[in-house]
Formats: C-alpha cells, sequence, structure tokens
C-alpha cells in the first residue's frame, strides 16, 4: 500500500515538473491562471516533514590540531573562551597553558608569551624553533546529524 502511495506521489511530482517545462512560454511574469501553474498550489495533502535528530560520541578521540604554527613571531586571535596551548615543536615541550577570553590577541615572539597586555613568560624563545599553537577543549568529540525528509501521512 505504501509502495502505490509513493509511486502515486512521484508521478504526481513529474507531471507537474513537466507541466511546468512548457519552452515556448514566456518566462517574464507568469499568470496564476493560466493552465499548468501549480506554485500556489499544494502538491499534496498527504505529506508531512519528519525530522530526526541524533548525537553520538567519536570513537577515537581527536587528535588536536595547531591553529598556527610555524617560526616567531607567531600571533593568533582567540574568537571564543578556550584553553590555549603553545608547544614548541622543536623540542616538543609545552611552555604554557592558559584560559584566554575570546578577544583576545596571543602572540609568541623571541621575547615571550603574551595575551593581550598580559605577559605570560619571561624567558626568550628560540628564533629558529618551530612553534605550535593549539586550543585544547575538555569536551570529546562529537558527531551532531539532522536529517528533514517529506513522507506520507499515516492514517492512524
Amino acid at each position: 500500500m505504501r509502495s502505490s502511495q509513493c509511486c502515486r506521489l512521484g508521478l504526481t511530482l513529474a507531471l507537474l515538473l513537466l507541466a511546468g517545462c512548457d519552452k515556448n512560454k514566456a518566462v517574464a511574469t507568469p499568470d496564476p491562471d493560466a493552465p499548468g501553474w501549480a506554485a500556489t498550489q499544494p502538491v499534496s495533502t498527504e505529506l508531512e516533514t519528519v525530522v530526526t535528530q541524533s548525537r553520538r560520541a567519536l570513537s577515537t578521540p581527536v587528535n588536536a590540531l595547531p591553529v598556527t604554527k610555524g617560526t616567531l613571531p607567531l600571533v593568533y586571535i582567540v574568537e571564543s573562551t578556550a584553553v590555549v596551548r603553545v608547544v614548541d615543536e622543536t623540542t616538543k615541550k609545552t611552555l604554557t597553558t592558559a584560559n584566554v577570553i575570546g578577544g583576545n590577541i596571543l602572540s609568541v615572539a623571541t621575547s615571550g608569551i603574551t595575551i593581550g597586555s598580559q605577559k605570560l613568560t619571561d624567558r626568550q624563545l628560540e628564533a629558529d624553533h618551530q612553534y605550535a599553537v593549539y586550543l585544547d577543549s575538555d569536551s570529546g568529540g562529537e558527531v551532531r546529524s539532522t536529517h528533514v525528509r517529506p513522507t506520507l501521512r499515516s492514517d492512524e
């Protein structure tokens, strides 16, 4: 029974599309009273929309990717509040980790690391090393999906 309703719906949609594909008609101003004009008419009163949403945790941990990396100087604008971690990629050592409020500028230079006007480290950094800035998150990775599909109404 459901299969025949789907076939009827598909045939109706195909006929409506074909009725609107006459190449000899002027495109400028369509006449709603003309035969075949169906833009304001419902395709079917038997359709409803079904929306499903789901969330699931990622099965494997997410490896952090740097938001910026390279030789000095490095600059990064922290867009939203986050935990920022600066790593010397040459020595594989974490130089600093800090909670940063969104809108602040992180600067990594030979003179040290600053966020806005606050100096986080006073030690000199090696100019020939590679550095990376990471945004760390306490939450694990998550997949979110939303599916929207038209279906035939069931008469319950």
